[in-house]
């Protein structure tokens, strides 16, 4: 007897626990489920995404290689609409100060460069947007800016392209001392990594001896 009401206890005790706890436990594994496909979805949501953003990536190089402006920005402009939060949002921002420099629209393409350097997330071509942002800004005479840029602590295998863009900043401020001496550190960091040299020695002699 003392085991049949055991038995009839334990078997209470689930009621009970089922009456309390059972709409929370349907509750979760219906969520469990739901996330499961839900995710599936959403992958397969990403991967459509990417793929149409691949697609009109492809036709942005296409028109650019064709030099067909207007394709260009549409394109990129289709990309910025969706994806601008995307590697392929970077891409589209660099192509448009592409052409904003091409039509001499400095300001507009120092605007790209500087969204694409704040989305970008790959290290190294961050150096490579900084370093085409840094250009415009000379060519701007923005050089309190450009140095600013040029001034960073960590430059890797892009060291000697920043020495050769600070002796510009120099020379432009008519410094050319201090120039003379950042294009031979360019030199001199491009030669080890077997860099063409030419371009920065012409720059050298441009400013005298």
């Amino acid at each position: 007897m003392d085991v049949y009401k055991a038995e009839e206890q334990q078997i209470e005790d689930i009621k009970r626990w089922w009456r309390e706890n059972g709409m929370s436990l349907v509750i979760g594994i219906t969520l469990g489920i739901s996330a499961i496909f839900g995710w599936r979805h959403w992958q397969a949501y990403k991967t459509e995404q990417a793929e149409s953003a691949s697609v009109l990536y492809s036709d942005m190089v296409a028109s650019l290689r064709a030099e067909s402006k207007t394709e260009v920005e549409d394109s990129a402009h289709k990309i910025l609409e969706k994806y601008e939060n995307t590697a392929y949002g970077v891409f589209a921002k660099l192509a448009l100060a592409k052409l904003a420099v091409t039509d001499n629209e400095l300001a507009a393409a120092e605007m790209y460069l500087r969204e694409a350097l704040d989305k970008n997330i790959n290290d190294s071509f961050s150096h490579v947007i900084r370093l085409r942002l840094i250009r415009v800004l000379i060519s701007q005479n923005k050089f309190d800016e450009a140095d600013s840029l040029i001034a960073i602590p960590e430059k890797g295998e892009f060291a000697a392209s920043y020495d050769e863009l600070l002796g510009d900043v120099e020379a432009a401020l008519g410094k050319f001392e201090a120039a003379r001496s950042a294009y031979q550190q360019s030199i001199n960091k491009a030669r080890d990594s077997g860099r063409d040299i030419s371009a920065i020695e012409l720059k050298i002699d441009n400013i005298g001896h």
